[in-house]
C-alpha cells in the first residue's frame, strides 16, 4: 500500500467532482448527509444525556407527589377523625339536653303525683276527722256511763235484739275507725315519700343542671380546641393540594418533556442508520495508507492502478463494525480479497470489507449499523494488516467520502 501525494489527491478530487455531482442527480438517495456523523451522533449522546436527566427528575417527581399523596391522606385522614370527634361532642351535649329534659318531665310527675296524694290526703284527714268525732261521742258515753258491762248494756236495752244491735254497733264503729286511722296513716307515709322522692328528682336535677353547665365549658374549650386543629388541618390539606397539583403538572411537564426528547433521539437515532458510520470504534486510533481513486501499484510495480476504495490501517484483530444496517450478501474467502464481507443496503448500494482475518457473519445474516462483522487481517493481496473499505453503487464503486463523514478521511 501507498499514499498519493496532496497535488495528485487535488487533482483527482477536482477530476471526480463533476462525476459526484452528475451522480447525486441520477441517484438521489445517494446524496451526501446533510449533517456530519459525528455532529449527529454528538447530538444524540446529549439527547440520550438529557432523557436521563429528565427520567431521574420525573423519577424524582413522582417520589415527592408519592410523598405529597402520603402527607394528604393522613390529613385527610386526621381531619375525618377529628371532625366524628367535634360531631360527637356535639350529639354528647345534645343528649345531656335530652336528659335535662327526661328528668325535668320526670320531675313534674313526681309534682302532679304529689298533688293528688295531698288531695287524698286531705280528703282522709277529714273523714278521720268526722270518725274521732264518732269516737269520741262514743267515749262520752262509756266515760258518763262509767264502764258499762255487756250486762248492763243488756239490760237497758228493751230487747235481746236491741242489745245486740247496740252491741255490734259499737263493734262495727270501733273497728271503723281503726281501719280509717290505718288508711290515714297508710296516705301520710305515702305522701311522706312522694316528697322525699320529689325532692330526690328536683336534688338531681339541679345537680345534673350543674353538671350539664360545668361539661358545657368543659366541651366548649375541647370543642374550640378541636375548631383550632381542623382549620388548621384543613389549611395544611389546602396547601398540600395545591403542592400536589403543582408537582403534578411538573411531572406532565417531564413527561411531555420525555416524549419529546425520545421522539428527537428516535429521529436522530433513525437519521444515524440511514447515514453510514466509520467501520470502527470511535475510539480506535488509525491512519489512511491509500484513499479512493488512482494511485501507485503497492507491490513495487511503477504502473498506477484505480483504488476503489479507502485502506484503514489498524492492528490485526481490530473489530469491523457495520456502517450501516443491511444483509449480508457475501462472506467468503477471495484470492484478492482474502476473506471479504458484503452488506446490501438497499437501493443499489452496498459496502465491501476486505482483506479480514476472520468473519463473524455469514450469508442472509441481518445486521445493525454498528454490530461486529469482522475482525482485520491481511489475507489475500495485502501487504500489511489493514481494512479495506469500499462503496458500491449499482454495480460501481463509488468514492467512501461520498457516504462518510469527511472528518475521518483527515
Amino acid at each position: 500500500m501507498c499514499s498519493i501525494s496532496k497535488k495528485t489527491k487535488k487533482r483527482i478530487q477536482k477530476t471526480l467532482l463533476a462525476f459526484v455531482l452528475a451522480l447525486a442527480m441520477i441517484f438521489p438517495t445517494s446524496a451526501l448527509p446533510e449533517k456530519a456523523e459525528a455532529s449527529v451522533q454528538s447530538e444524540l449522546t446529549d439527547k440520550q444525556n438529557e432523557l436521563k436527566q429528565l427520567e431521574a427528575k420525573l423519577s424524582s417527581t413522582r417520589k415527592e407527589k408519592a410523598e405529597l399523596l402520603k402527607k394528604l391522606k393522613e390529613t385527610e385522614g386526621k381531619l375525618n377523625s377529628l371532625l366524628g370527634e367535634k360531631t360527637a361532642l356535639e350529639a354528647s351535649i345534645g343528649y345531656s339536653e335530652a336528659e335535662i329534659e327526661l328528668i325535668g318531665q320526670l320531675v313534674e310527675g313526681y309534682g302532679e303525683h304529689l298533688l293528688e296524694l295531698e288531695a287524698t290526703l286531705k280528703k282522709a284527714e277529714g273523714l278521720k276527722e268526722e270518725k274521732i268525732r264518732q269516737l269520741c261521742t262514743v267515749l262520752k258515753y262509756i266515760y258518763e256511763n262509767k264502764s258499762v258491762s255487756s250486762l248492763e248494756l243488756f239490760f237497758s236495752s228493751d230487747s235481746f235484739s236491741e242489745y245486740v244491735s247496740k252491741k255490734e254497733h259499737a263493734k262495727s264503729i270501733l273497728s271503723y275507725q281503726e281501719a280509717i286511722i290505718s288508711e290515714i296513716e297508710k296516705t301520710e307515709s305515702e305522701t311522706e315519700k312522694a316528697y322525699e322522692d320529689y325532692e330526690k328528682a328536683v336534688l338531681s336535677l339541679d345537680e345534673y343542671k350543674k353538671y350539664i353547665e360545668e361539661k358545657k365549658l368543659t366541651v366548649a374549650d375541647e370543642y374550640k380546641r378541636l375548631e383550632d386543629v381542623i382549620l388548621e388541618l384543613q389549611g395544611n390539606a389546602e396547601l398540600l393540594e395545591k403542592d400536589y397539583d403543582a408537582i403534578n403538572s411538573i411531572e406532565k411537564d417531564y413527561a411531555k418533556e420525555i416524549g419529546q426528547v425520545k421522539i428527537d433521539i428516535e429521529e436522530l437515532s433513525e437519521y444515524l442508520s440511514n447515514q453510514f458510520r466509520w467501520p470502527l470504534y470511535q475510539n480506535q486510533s488509525y491512519y489512511i495508507s491509500s484513499y479512493f481513486g488512482t494511485r501507485k501499484d503497492p507491490f513495487g510495480s511503477s504502473s498506477k492502478e484505480h483504488h476503489n476504495g479507502v485502506d484503514i490501517v489498524v492492528p490485526k484483530g481490530t473489530p469491523i463494525l457495520a456502517s450501516s444496517g443491511g444483509i449480508v450478501t457475501r462472506s467468503e474467502y477471495a484470492s484478492v480479497f482474502g476473506n471479504v464481507v458484503v452488506i446490501s443496503h438497499g437501493n443499489g448500494l452496498q459496502t465491501l470489507y476486505c482483506h479480514c482475518k476472520e468473519r463473524l457473519v455469514s450469508v442472509g445474516d441481518k445486521v445493525k449499523q454498528g454490530d461486529v462483522i469482522a475482525k482485520v487481517g491481511s489475507t489475500g493481496r495485502s501487504t500489511a494488516p489493514h481494512l479495506h473499505f469500499s462503496f458500491i453503487l449499482n454495480g460501481s464503486y463509488v468514492n467512501p467520502e461520498k457516504y462518510v463523514a469527511k472528518e475521518y478521511f483527515r
